[in-house]
């Protein structure tokens, strides 16, 4: 028996797994920074180094980065920034995990704490959240059609009839690209104008707005825009600190060679490293920014296809063999890209003075939990604000204060199950915050929920079929005709394989215009 094959790919992803681990060391303050009086406000970011998959272990390397603005106690030099590092090496227990299995790992930095020791050192604390998550890709030949039938012959040497062959269509949906990639931003900015020159950037602080990916052929289109806010000292004699504002639209292109137009994507995009260089304008004031950022793309990209395979086969007239493999694979149940608006008033119980002038709002979102319903995926998780303000204080007129919302909004599914795998990004596309009056403000924002779904499903790859001639005395025994009531699960292919006939000839005989059986039918069946 000759059949005709065809490679196919499936993808499934394994059961992760979620960690929290906790960073805790101290930092001296550089010898060229001037003593920290108090902090002004502070911010960490995670960056994922090696990721090595051992035997039920995954071994993860990184760095925590943190940043610290403070103020000091030097009047001609009253703010001040630093940053450091804290690396660490983690273990991740994960049962069935194999050394080649492709392996992600996320980092999320739940919290940071810093706090002064003395003047010239700092304590930091944070607490990182690591999911891991593994795609196993395979490739495996299964037949899809008998190309070549060989018949069995009976003692008179006649041929006997063709194989009966069952076919079945599989939506699957396979990764067909999984990468991580990077994008380069280069723009020379300018200052408004009515801001002093720079001298030196004290802070800085970069978010992604209006992100959008899109697919073609070999290439993948990004675009969006990088809101800058920067913190600054001018060369003017006794000036204070400034700040501004900057947008900066980006679009570009980057070749991926297995992507195509009509795939589905899902790109995560960050940011990685941002750096500012002072330059002159034509008339030599220090008035333009260099600016290069990195931003990091976790790429995944998903093909759908229908893949018909040769199912189950039988002979009326002979015994088959079929040698069978089992696979799982996956379908795309649903891409939904949702939003939702927050907006709330808060009552500044945590601010240290009263607020002057807002100059910038840090927000973040964080989900906590996800649980699955029988519509979709509800949602709960956190909006916070980190906002750097002036005071009322003449002595240190820079400060900050922390706000937290909570939040919960249902992702749609249709057709989701508890079995099924899901991925939800949560992004935050806007913030703002206006003052009501000196200790309230209003906090407005839209988070966007970007939430993949799979159905996990199970197949049978045919491998191989082979043949021998029938039982004579078995077939001997088999009545003629049968009387047959149809029964709960029962198929019009199941019932003429199990009688050696054909689905054509129990439709002939009981007058059926379809395959569709219910049960409680009444067949007769002719051997």
């Amino acid at each position: 028996m000759e059949l005709n094959k065809k490679l196919i790919h499936t993808s499934t992803v394994k059961p992760g797994i979620t960690m929290q681990m906790t960073l805790d060391d101290d930092h001296n303050v550089p010898d060229s920074k001037p003593d920290v009086e108090k902090l002004i406000t502070t911010r960490g970011e995670v960056e994922i180094g090696e990721i090595e998959p051992l035997m039920d272990k995954i071994k993860i390397t990184g760095t925590c980065h943190f940043f610290a603005l403070y103020a000091t106690n030097m009047d001609s030099y009253p703010v001040s920034a630093l940053e450091g590092t804290l690396p660490f090496e983690q273990l991740l227990n994960c049962d069935g995990i194999v050394p080649n299995d492709n392996v992600k790992v996320k980092a999320i930095l739940e919290d940071l704490n810093v706090s002064i020791i003395n003047s010239r050192k700092l304590s930091i604390r944070c607490l990182i959240s690591l999911k891991a998550s593994v795609c196993d890709n395979q490739s495996m030949e299964a037949a899809v059609d008998i190309e070549t039938p060989l018949p069995t012959r009976n003692s008179s040497g006649a041929a006997e009839p063709d194989m009966e062959c069952l076919y079945k269509n599989l939506n699957m949906t396979t990764l067909r690209v999984n990468k991580k990639d990077i994008f380069r931003i280069k723009e020379e900015v300018s200052i408004p104008s009515n801001k002093p020159d720079l001298y030196e950037i004290l802070w800085s602080s970069a978010v992604l707005n209006n992100t959008e990916s899109k697919l073609a052929d070999g290439s993948i289109f990004l675009s969006g825009d990088l809101s800058i806010f920067l913190l600054y000292n001018s060369d003017a004699e006794n000036a204070p600190v400034q700040f501004l504002e900057l947008e900066v639209p980006f679009k570009g292109e980057l070749p991926c060679e297995d992507c195509m137009e009509g795939m589905v994507d899902c790109i995560d995009v960050k940011i990685a490293t941002t750096q500012y260089a002072i330059k002159p304008d034509t008339d030599g004031a220090e008035r333009l920014i260099d600016l290069e950022c990195t931003l990091d793309l976790d790429v995944k990209i998903y093909e759908e296809e229908q893949v018909k395979l040769l199912w189950d086969v039988y002979s009326p007239n002979a015994e088959c063999t079929v040698e069978q493999s089992p696979f799982d694979y996956a379908h795309l149940l649903q891409k939904n890209n949702a939003k939702t608006r927050i907006s709330q008033r808060l009552k500044l119980k945590d601010a240290k003075e009263s607020i002057m002038q807002i100059c910038h709002i840090d927000g973040s979102v964080k989900i906590d939990e996800m649980n699955l319903l029988s519509d979709g995926i509800k949602v709960e998780g956190v909006v916070t604000a980190d906002i750097l303000y002036i005071s009322a204080s003449d002595s240190h007129p820079l400060s900050s204060t922390f706000l937290m919302v909570p939040f919960h909004y249902l992702v749609e599914i249709e057709g989701i199950h508890e079995n099924d795998n899901y991925e939800i990004t949560a992004h935050l596309d806007q913030i703002s915050i206006n003052m009501v009056d000196s200790d309230e403000v209003e906090l407005k924002a839209i988070v966007s929920l970007s939430a993949i779904a799979f159905e996990n499903k199970r197949g049978s790859a045919i491998k191989d079929i082979t043949t021998t001639p029938l039982d004579a005395e078995k077939m001997q025994k088999l009545p003629g005709m049968v009387g047959y009531i149809v029964k709960p699960g029962d198929t019009l292919w199941n019932i003429a394989k199990t009688y050696y006939t054909t689905m054509e000839s129990i439709q002939s005989c009981n007058e059926l215009d379809s395959d569709t059986l219910r049960p409680g039918d009444k067949l007769i069946i002719v051997k």
